[in-house]
């Protein structure tokens, strides 16, 4: 089901934004330096432009148990990576727009800091009275 996502978002320029790196800075180049299962929580911005199977194989190669699902609730556009283990992060929702919120965002479910949105600010609409802590990284 994952892959058949990935086909029917890749002439969506909006999942495009999210997962190609071209709207974040840095590029491919800084990507490859970052581990997000390692530096997620001191370079939140370092998410942006990195698709579910990328942040997946991350926790995968730092010894981490992943799940990666569609999510069935809101538009039911994210994917969801579920994280077992690590003492920090719970799961990371990649969205790649649309819905209430409009622009992509990543989601990302902590123990220790809450909720923290990575979000591009020129596309996304947070809802009134969001608590999660907004990132920009578009």
């Amino acid at each position: 089901m994952i892959a058949a996502f990935g086909r029917a978002a890749s002439g969506s320029s909006k999942l495009s934004k999210v997962t190609d790196g071209s709207s974040g800075s840095g590029g491919q180049a800084a990507k490859a330096n970052i581990n997000i299962a390692k530096d997620f929580i001191s370079k939140p911005q370092s998410i942006w432009g990195r698709s579910a199977d990328e942040i997946a194989n991350d926790f995968r190669a730092a010894g981490y148990e992943i799940n990666v699902r569609q999510s069935t609730r809101g538009s039911g556009q994210a994917l969801i990576v579920e994280v077992k283990g690590h003492p920090q992060i719970s799961q990371i929702q990649v969205h790649p727009g649309g819905g209430r919120h409009e622009g992509a965002y990543y989601k990302v479910s902590t123990t220790t800091e809450g909720t923290i949105k990575v979000v591009d600010p020129s596309t996304y609409k947070p809802t009134p009275g969001e608590k999660a802590k907004i990132v920009s990284g578009g």
